[in-house]
């Protein structure tokens, strides 16, 4: 049996067809656990962001709370054709320790729905979160 010693973090990411920031909240309380596939989450670890193209992939990465732990690897991961046909990104944080887990669906290993237009799923990226920023 393995034990757990480190905390583990992921986070999910998604892109939405929402242009209205109070319209991509009123989504995420009531219809983005539904439509993504992630079940029982704990809304306080959810970012959003609208935007308009042809904002930078960087500068909305650059906007969320742990942004700079993930950043190269969601640059990787998402085409600039992809994050150019949305205009919100759904950044869900999950976080797994020997006593805790928080968005414990972020870490299965599932095939998310995607809508087109509305809602795509464009992966989940583990990271670390250095022992002296905790």
């Amino acid at each position: 049996m393995q034990l757990m010693l480190l905390t583990q973090y992921a986070v999910s990411v998604w892109l939405s067809g929402h242009t209205d920031e109070k319209a991509l909240q009123d989504y995420l309380s009531n219809g983005f656990a539904a439509a993504s596939g992630l079940a029982e989450l704990d809304t306080d670890f959810i970012e959003a962001l609208c935007y308009t193209p042809p904002l930078h992939l960087f500068d909305i990465i650059d906007k969320v709370s742990y942004g700079k732990y993930f950043r190269s690897e969601c640059v990787k991961m998402l085409y600039p054709q992809q994050f150019s046909a949305y205009s919100a990104a759904i950044f869900v944080y999950g976080r797994k320790s020997l006593h805790s887990t928080v968005n414990a669906a972020v870490f299965r290993p599932v095939r998310f729905i995607t809508l087109p237009g509305e809602l795509f799923y464009a992966g989940t990226i583990p990271f670390e979160i250095p022992e002296a920023e905790k």
